[in-house]
């Protein structure tokens, strides 16, 4: 049916009995007009409470009441249908939004947040219900990551200028939980059919995997040509040379220990030249390795160029330091690249 037009008095249920069960029981929102000769005011405002459509009053002339009668359905029917249109394509747009990988912010021309998807809810921290009808500002909490300084928000600036605009590598999102990231976006105008801007849509991604890697195969670069310039190892001051390498090592990779160890006369002994802890800063050396204790470990050493043991203590190669090294420490991995000298093993 595209709509109901219902007497008030009729036996069993009255119009607006019939108007409730429709609205609250069968949850329709068809458009609904009471025609009646009843014109007590309380029962137009209950049946308007109750949410009819239109409340006519019987009387007079048949052909003019029966004139209003068809403007109305005609009007309520055309806006039902154009409600029901918005409505699907309000849907339609919550879907694509949240089936976008990337998080989206949509702003009003004054830049209010008036949408935003699931993944933006992840990002930022803010629930939507909470975000929108702030300023964006509120939600969308930005600084440089050199300066550290706030940096300020692209809405505005796309606002003024009315073109696409980029934020700048290494912005940080500080989410609402206390969660920085850093991410990559843009901001682009919406315009209505008159090329007017109307809002902003902002879209923006976590890229804090793929910034910090970059950032650590730099450093990594930047301690290649340091430490191949440094006058202890140039010079052959091993001790010296040893501290410089594994502090080097410990903070390009952002590991916990970092160390040197050498094989003694025979490659039954492994002696600690220098071992890094990140966490206190400190070095020491002196330690020994015995291949009778460690020997898969030790022939491990000996067959491959690297041992990568993701999971140090199942690993065959490196499990046997479990109980002494592993454990104790609390270490999950381990990284062993051979040191090599005339394509023999010394370390």
């Amino acid at each position: 049916f595209d709509a109901v037009i219902s007497d008030y008095q009729m036996p069993k249920m009255d119009g607006l009995e019939f108007l409730q069960t429709l609205r609250e029981e069968w949850e329709s929102t068809i458009p609904f007009i009471i025609f009646t000769g009843r014109g007590r005011k309380e029962v137009a405002i209950e049946a308007l409470n109750l949410g009819a459509d239109r409340y006519l009053q019987k009387g007079g002339d048949p052909t003019s009441q029966y004139g209003v009668l068809i403007d109305a359905v005609e009007q309520e029917i055309e806006h039902n249908r154009t409600r029901a249109a918005l409505e699907e394509r309000e849907e339609n747009l919550r879907i694509t939004l949240e089936s976008i990988g990337d998080a989206v912010i949509a702003t009003d021309s004054s830049g209010i947040v008036e949408r935003m998807n699931g993944v933006a809810e992840e990002l930022t921290g803010w629930d939507r219900a909470e975000a929108i009808g702030r300023p964006l500002s509120e939600v969308f909490e930005i600084s440089g990551q050199e300066s550290g300084e706030p940096i300020s928000n692209p809405v505005e600036e796309v606002l003024e200028k009315g073109t696409v605009v980029d934020l700048a590598n290494g912005t940080v999102l500080h989410g609402r939980d206390g969660t920085d990231r850093y991410i990559a976006d843009s901001a682009a105008p919406i315009t209505d059919g008159d090329e007017r801007i109307a809002g902003v849509v902002l879209v923006f991604r976590d890229i804090s995997e793929k910034y910090l890697a970059r950032r650590r195969r730099r450093r990594q670069r930047e301690v290649v040509i340091d430490l191949a310039t440094d006058e202890a190892v140039i010079e052959g001051r091993v001790t010296v040379a040893a501290r410089h390498i594994t502090t080097a090592i410990a903070e390009s990779t952002c590991v916990d220990r970092s160390s040197i160890w050498l094989f003694g006369e025979s490659d039954e002994t492994l002696s600690c030249i220098d071992l890094y802890d990140t966490a206190t800063g400190s070095h020491e050396s002196g330690m020994e390795l015995h291949a009778e204790n460690y020997p898969d470990y030790f022939e491990a050493l000996r067959t491959h160029r690297a041992i990568p043991a993701e999971h140090a203590r199942t690993d065959p190669r490196t499990a046997e330091l479990r109980e002494s090294y592993l454990d104790p420490l609390d270490i999950g991995s381990m990284l062993d690249a051979t040191i090599r000298k005339g394509g023999e093993v010394i370390g």
